[in-house]
């Protein structure tokens, strides 16, 4: 299963927010141990080390996005898919973007806290909480 991880759900996890760590915790251990296939986009990538940069050390931040790097799949923010969000005009121009590099490499459901975000768009778009409660429930049929 292809599972695109929206920006906030690798700041999460890095960050160990409170009341979010924990879900992206499991989920990332759910990549680990090579039961789902997580994918990031370029963007998520850039933004979050970014955002992290205040509460990590640069050293601790090259280390953990190496190794994010080799457990996932980072999709593209290219040419055409910026092109593509921008002929679009969606409200939030930065999920739109989000939402096509996710379609690019044909993931199977989108991540995130911020379902809203990306209603209307076509996709299966799960919090992190939806998302466990279907991946076990599937499991245990």
């Amino acid at each position: 299963m292809k599972v695109f991880l929206d920006t906030n759900i690798i700041i999460d996890f890095y960050d160990q927010r409170a009341d979010f760590f924990q879900p992206a915790e499991t989920i990332m251990s759910l990549a680990e141990k090579k039961e789902i296939n997580i994918i990031v986009s370029a963007t998520t990538i850039i933004n979050a080390f970014y955002i992290l940069r205040k509460r990590l050390s640069i050293d601790d931040l090259y280390e953990e996005f190496g190794n994010l790097s080799q457990l996932c799949t980072i999709s593209p923010a290219d040419e055409k898919i910026i092109k593509e969000s921008l002929r679009l005009r969606r409200k939030d121009f930065e999920d739109s973007v989000q939402y096509e590099s996710a379609m690019s490499v044909n993931a199977d459901v989108i991540v995130t806290r911020n379902k809203k975000d990306f209603e209307n768009l076509g996709a299966n778009v799960m919090t992190p909480i939806e998302f466990l409660n279907d991946f076990f429930a599937k499991k245990t049929k």
